[in-house]
């Protein structure tokens, strides 16, 4: 295609057009008035007409002039495109439709080689977005599996240290009454012809407490293993409480007196009927009241209380207080874990840590609750409940 005029030369054109224009007329009137002049004298006819053949050389000079100036303004601005739009010898003639179609061909496929780079380019650009998300996810699992490795390793830890501790308290406490066992028996043995029958019984009864003893702890391993492992087979029945409070006064009553220790039973304002396990409640009340003898000090009075909650409510309360060795409130529930002790009770009385983590699953298994809490007395509580409401639907 030929490049079209610019403006400035469009601009040109009018006003040489115009002042051709504006000649003609001048042209035109000198003419007339020389034709009335004419009539009047000789002189200004020739002026006249050497003034109109000036005026036409005028024009004509300057149509050419403009024709010249067009045709070098035209070459310049052809010699421009061709500089800037190359044409590779294709024909300048608007009508050479092969050429053009080539040329629009390449033209379209450098607009589809652009949009290519451009799609790549955002691809790329979602990529790298991808990836950083990607790596920050990355970096994120990798912080929790340091987490969770560092709990675990903390568990372990805490784990081996319990069991060191089991194994410690375990080998203490068969050791011991193994010890007075053998020792006794050996006494026995040797001394069989030469005591009196009242030593051999002092002898006897000596090993007995320590088989008990032993007894006590295969019973207590053997019962944690069986709640831990959801194997616990229960007997309920609704029953009056009070009953199996005396019968464990009956049974702690020798071990108390020896360090000049009293019970009493509080006298309950409400029906005593619980619904539980007649021979685990014993247990856990038994492993209780042990506690309260053995922590607390000597003379001093160990009370239990069982009734239902104030107020009309669901549960059964039962209370175990005694004054003592002091439980830290920072271990009212560590107290309850396994193999655990409080920090001011585990060195020189014994134990394995066993009792009260075995009170706690019984109790919850009879859909109770334990806990510990200590007053500014000096005195210890002991506190559980048992479902008691469904107890008196049953008995009504």
């Amino acid at each position: 295609m030929k490049p079209r005029p610019q403006p400035l030369l469009r601009y040109l054109l009018l006003v040489l057009a115009f002042g051709q224009f504006m000649a003609g007329g001048a042209i035109v009137c000198v003419v007339a008035r020389t034709f009335d002049l004419l009539l009047t004298s000789p002189a200004v006819l020739n002026v006249g007409i050497g003034t109109l053949v000036i005026l036409s050389l005028c024009s004509l000079t300057l149509l050419v002039l403009a024709h010249v100036f067009v045709v070098a303004r035209v070459n310049d601005m052809k010699a421009e495109a061709e500089r800037l739009f190359p044409r590779d010898g294709l024909a300048e003639n608007e009508d050479a439709g092969p050429e053009n179609s080539v040329l629009n061909d390449e033209l379209e496929s450098l607009r589809g080689t652009v949009k290519r780079l451009v799609a790549n380019s955002e691809q790329e650009r979602r990529a790298r977005l991808g990836e950083e998300q990607w790596r920050h996810e990355a970096l994120t699992k990798i912080e929790m599996l340091n987490r969770r490795l560092e709990i675990t390793e903390e568990a372990a830890k805490k784990a081996t240290k319990l069991k060191s501790s089991f194994l410690a308290k375990v080998s203490h406490e068969l050791r011991t009454p193994m010890h007075g066992i053998l020792s006794f028996a050996n006494f026995g043995i040797k001394k069989i012809d030469q005591v009196s029958k009242d030593k051999l019984q002092f002898y006897f009864l000596r090993i007995h407490e320590s088989a008990r003893r032993l007894m006590k702890l295969f019973d207590d391993l053997l019962d944690m293993s069986k709640l831990e492992a959801d194997k616990m087979i229960y007997q309920m029945r609704v029953q009056d409480f009070k009953n199996l409070v005396e019968e464990i006064f009956s049974e702690f009553d020798a071990y108390a007196s020896l360090r000049r220790i009293t019970f009493a039973l509080e006298k309950p304002t409400t029906p005593a009927y619980a619904y539980y396990d007649a021979a685990r409640m014993s247990q856990v009340m038994g492993n209780l009241i042990a506690n309260a003898i053995k922590y607390s000090y000597e003379g001093e009075r160990i009370t239990v209380s069982a009734e239902a909650e104030p107020g009309g409510g669901r549960e059964f309360l039962v209370r175990i207080r005694n004054r003592g060795t002091p439980i830290p409130a920072s271990e009212f529930e560590l107290i309850f874990e396994t193999f655990t002790q409080s920090s001011n009770t585990e060195r020189g009385v014994g134990g394995t840590g066993l009792g009260l983590a075995i009170c706690r699953q019984i109790v919850a298994d009879h859909g109770g609750r334990i806990w510990a809490e200590s007053s500014e007395d000096g005195h210890t509580t002991f506190t559980f409940t048992l479902p008691q409401r469904e107890a008196l639907e049953m008995i009504a």
